[in-house]
């Protein structure tokens, strides 16, 4: 049989972590650089939902300054941790070099904006993450180890 990841929102996909992440809280401020946070693993992460797998993920620098300047401040690791059909990888950005370069982009993705502005961008090429269990993102399966860390 095979298993398919499930099409995550950012709601389901904060739902998933909470069962890796006993302590995790979501942001209090919906301004907030971070979605989410543990205090126990000490990271403040950016979740995104992608509908399609690329192979290197998208991050705009924008995000990652606010992100890193806020973890910082928290004494926390900034972490972006991004969902595709094939996965959900998690990128501790405190540990990696970025390149970034200047792209010409639709200025939103979601809210039918198709004006191209120029980003300042990095791809995290999804070999750098960590691949979270598809156990608890599979349809066929059901979480069976609530207090699995990664």
């Amino acid at each position: 049989m095979t298993s398919k990841i499930l099409d995550l929102t950012e709601t389901t996909l904060f739902g998933v972590l909470s069962l890796i992440y006993v302590d995790l809280q979501k942001s209090e401020d919906v301004y907030a650089p971070a979605d989410c946070y543990t205090l126990i693993d000490g990271l403040y992460m950016e979740l995104k939902c992608r509908r399609i797998h690329y192979d290197a993920l998208l991050l705009e620098k924008l995000k990652y300054d606010r992100l890193k300047e806020m973890a910082d401040r928290r004494k926390m690791k900034p972490v972006y941790i991004c969902s595709t059909p094939k996965g959900v990888w998690k990128f501790d950005l405190s540990e990696m070099q970025l390149n970034w370069a200047v792209e010409q982009l639709p200025k939103t993705t979601d809210f039918g904006n198709q004006e191209l502005v120029s980003k300042v961008v990095t791809y995290l090429p999804v070999t750098f993450g960590r691949k979270l269990a598809d156990q608890y993102l599979t349809k066929q399966s059901a979480p069976d180890n609530e207090g699995a860390r990664f």
